[in-house]
């Protein structure tokens, strides 16, 4: 793959490196390999034909709504940070009192400014066109860091691309939890 927006369509005859992107037309879903040499589901024995085999294959999972939602799959790098947000509601009486409540029931919602340092070109591309494809709009899962590695649902409004130099690239992302 040589950029986010040439994505070919998932080939059995193809063998396919760690993170390449490929695109199932019967699914209408992106693809993202988790392994070297990975084989499209039909050269294994077991698959049928028309299937992502998702022990070789990210992109997309279960979650506890048993919604297939899409899954970023990368790990960031240890210098990410995590801040978790209280939502409140705060009422201010005119004798200067205030009051705080929750608001909500999940009222600590997560913001996390993640980084992805030293990952080679293809990894990149791949980090990249899978937030590229949510367009800060559709929301997907991700576990964060401990001791918040509990999956959970986020949109990323931005993010960005740094090449280091050949074959080594930043990406930087801040990741928004949003409620059910």
């Amino acid at each position: 793959m040589s950029n986010i927006y040439d994505v070919l369509a998932w080939n059995t005859s193809i063998t396919y490196k760690k993170n390449d992107i490929v695109y199932h037309i019967t699914e209408t879903k992106f693809y993202y390999s988790l392994i070297d040499n990975n084989y499209s589901s039909v050269a294994d024995a077991n698959q049928p034909t028309n299937s992502i085999d998702n022990q070789f294959w990210g992109g997309y999972i279960q979650d506890s709504n048993n919604d297939i939602k899409p899954h970023f799959i990368w790990s960031p790098s240890y210098n990410s940070s995590v801040n978790p947000v209280p939502r409140i509601r705060l009422i201010q009486f005119d004798d200067g009192v205030s009051s705080r409540m929750r608001q909500g029931i999940n009222n600590v919602l997560l913001t996390l400014d993640l980084v992805f340092e030293n990952r080679n070109y293809n990894e990149a591309e791949a980090i990249n066109h899978f937030l590229y494809a949510r367009a800060g709009v559709e929301s997907f899962l991700f576990l964060p860091p401990r001791p918040y590695n509990k999956r959970r649902r986020f949109i990323c409004k931005n993010w960005s691309m740094t090449p280091s130099f050949y074959d080594n690239v930043n990406t930087r992302a801040s990741f928004e939890e949003v409620a059910y």
